[in-house]
């Protein structure tokens, strides 16, 4: 194996947001030359920060954040892509986002007045983001909007979703990253183009991808990798792409899944 490619929220993380010793440790046991990629819908800076507090910087090659829409190298410290909804592609949404969503720039949350919901104030303080108020118009033109999250209670949002997807124009993607979180982002960004830019700019070394995850976001990442590994939380699909299930997140299914894969890890193979 040479590049693991993880994602983090229902995954590495437990519940509680955080890296549990049990799969510190097991990134930590892989061998020097992997690889390590996380591919996460998470804001660059929040995973930076998340991952500095874990001491797991230094064993990263690269970050996906945003789903893809943001690629960081973090041996030199550098953004290697960025890539935004243009005020093109957000125009025709103006007709179909009516309520309970919010924006994400690099560095806040944007939120029409009056919709700034519990799941809104949520990923601003697991972020460490802003909430900034302006018109639903205003934010629809802007030229630095990574993504739009539909937020709300799961049975609603999966009713919305189903209603949305249709409308969607074909340079959007969508896709769900947890039961009340429902993603919008351009169609060229996903976790697995994740890497292939990487292998495509070099940084990725030819080789055998273990890819880990549990969401829908996840299905891309499985669709480039050669070892695809579920949660045992996962969603029904990404269970049936799945080579190997492992253990829930709350059970540090990461641990147990690179454990038993530990000897291709050790092989490079």
């Amino acid at each position: 194996m040479t590049t693991l490619a993880i994602d983090l929220d229902g995954t590495l993380l437990h519940p509680d947001n955080m890296i549990s010793e049990a799969n510190r440790r097991a990134l930590l046991a892989l061998p020097p030359e992997t690889d390590i990629v996380i591919c996460s819908a998470r804001p660059l800076r929040a995973i930076l920060s998340l991952m500095n507090s874990a001491g797991l910087l230094p064993v990263l090659r690269a970050i996906g954040a945003c789903n893809g829409a943001v690629i960081y190298d973090c041996r030199t410290q550098s953004v290697l892509s960025r890539t935004s909804l243009s005020p093109a592609m957000l125009s025709p949404l103006r007709n179909v986002l009516t309520t309970g969503w919010h924006a994400f720039s690099e560095d806040a949350l944007l939120c029409p007045p009056g919709e700034i919901s519990e799941y809104t104030i949520h990923e601003s303080e697991l972020f460490g983001l802003p909430i900034h108020t302006m018109a639903a118009d205003d934010i629809l033109s802007r030229a630095d909007i990574i993504k739009i999250t539909l937020c709300g209670e799961a049975e609603i949002l999966l009713c919305r979703a189903d209603v949305l997807r249709p409308q969607l124009p074909a340079d959007i993607s969508a896709f769900f990253t947890d039961q009340h979180y429902f993603e919008l982002v351009p169609a060229s960004v996903s976790k697995g183009n994740i890497l292939h830019i990487l292998a495509a700019r070099g940084i990725l070394r030819p080789g055998t991808i273990m890819a880990i995850g549990d969401q829908e976001n996840d299905l891309s990442l499985f669709a480039a990798a050669d070892i695809r590994v579920a949660m045992g939380n996962a969603v029904p699909a990404l269970k049936l792409a799945a080579g190997y299930i492992t253990a829930d997140c709350r059970e540090d299914g990461v641990a147990a899944a690179l454990h038993h894969y530990m000897a291709a890890f050790l092989n490079g193979v």
